[in-house]
């Protein structure tokens, strides 16, 4: 339920608490995936999108990745980016699956 205050809406209390939660999931998902990136050995640009996969549990993520000296995804390379899938459920990190 949004608050609205003359021509502007504000999100109400509860709203707040859960984009709060959310946001902080998504900043747990991509710190545990950049420390996997760096423990493989997997060099790689700036994170560039976290997806939830599980808007209930807020617990299961796809982490895009650019490509080591890139900032965006690939025009040229298959795949254009390095997809991880995070659990904080389950405290598991997997590369997504290429087609």
């Amino acid at each position: 339920m949004l608050n609205v205050i003359g021509r502007y809406s504000t999100p109400s209390r509860g709203i707040t608490k859960g984009i709060d939660a959310m946001q902080e999931s998504r900043n747990v998902a991509i710190l545990k995936a950049q420390e996997y990136m760096a423990n493989q050995g997997y060099k790689h640009g700036p994170c560039i999108g976290a997806e939830c996969k599980s808007p209930q549990s807020k617990a299961v993520w796809d982490v895009e990745f650019a490509h080591d000296g890139l900032h965006a995804r690939s025009t040229t390379t298959d795949p254009p980016s390095i997809v991880l899938v995070v659990n904080l459920d389950l405290d598991s990190i997997r590369i997504a699956d290429v087609m």
